[in-house]
């Protein structure tokens, strides 16, 4: 074979709507766990929100989360790394995005704060959102003005908001911080119940160089797997640098076009067990 580690995204890659993950790419994970290779998710989701969906499949235990912000043991529930932003920064970042009226959503190490999200901004949840937090039962706090004292140990700032609010953000943030952060959109969140709005779109702010090879990396050097041995699997736009760094990128085949120039093959659409195919072709030496 010529890999040894296989990155897996999981929203739209592994994970299908309705956070099912199919019993093909189950037995995928396994055979190539068997195999000797080791099987990493990498996600845009906190270690805490992916292990209630990977809790019941074996063979995983190490990941990469929050997009590269944290390293961790989803099962041990043992931090290896974390990239913080300085406390300043996230500060003014709050203040940029404070007067939409959707809520400013700072996600922090829970380890040190107590809290999993600290709310604040002059915005109101949306429903998915806070369906989300409970269905996670992820701690958070209101927080109305926060000082820097309390944005210390941020790992993210997002929002999550229908279309042109989202891009207008993202807009507004990228103008101001330029080379000081990473920003994104997600699409393809759920409608908010009782809205006419379109589909909801979450936008993250990192700390500039933080994306998802950034923690891949780290974790093939902590594992001592060369970073041309290590073939990772996505689909969205925060998957492009581990797909293009990676020695092998996959994308799945309902990414759009972006994605799919980063990486070097393309496998099937994650409703077609698309992570399973991609795995069985690494086993069978194809790729």
């Amino acid at each position: 074979m010529n890999y040894d580690l296989i990155a897996l995204d999981l929203d739209g890659t592994l994970v299908a709507q309705g956070e099912r993950i199919s019993a093909a790419s189950r037995d995928a994970i396994a055979d190539a766990t068997a195999a000797g290779l080791r099987v990493v998710p990498c996600t845009g989701r906190a270690w805490r929100e992916a292990a209630d969906v990977l809790h019941d499949v074996p063979g995983l235990e190490l990941g990469v989360f929050s997009s590269g912000a944290v390293v961790a043991d989803f099962r041990r529930g043992d931090v290896l790394r974390t990239m913080c932003f300085d406390a300043l920064l996230t500060l003014q970042l709050v203040q940029t995005l404070s007067e939409l009226p959707q809520a400013v959503l700072v996600f922090q190490d829970v380890r040190e704060t107590g809290r999993d999200f600290l709310i604040t901004g002059q915005g109101t949840l949306t429903h998915n959102t806070r369906r989300w937090f409970e269905d996670k039962h992820l701690t958070i706090e209101h927080i109305d003005q926060p000082t820097a004292h309390d944005l210390r140990h941020s790992l993210r700032v997002g929002v999550v908001a229908p279309s042109q609010a989202a891009h207008e953000a993202q807009t507004a943030v990228n103008q101001r911080f330029a080379d000081q952060i990473n920003a994104h959109l997600l699409a393809g969140l759920s409608v908010a119940e009782g809205t006419n709005d379109g589909p909801m779109y979450l936008l993250e702010v990192f700390p500039a160089g933080t994306h998802k090879w950034r923690g891949l990396g780290w974790l093939a050097d902590h594992l001592h797997v060369p970073h041309t041995r290590v073939a990772a699997i996505g689909d969205e736009l925060n998957d492009l640098a581990m797909l293009r760094h990676a020695g092998l990128g996959i994308a799945m085949g309902q990414a759009s076009e972006t994605v799919k120039a980063a990486a070097k093959v393309q496998t099937l659409s994650c409703d077609q067990d698309g992570v399973a195919a991609a795995i069985q072709k690494i086993l069978d030496g194809a790729w």
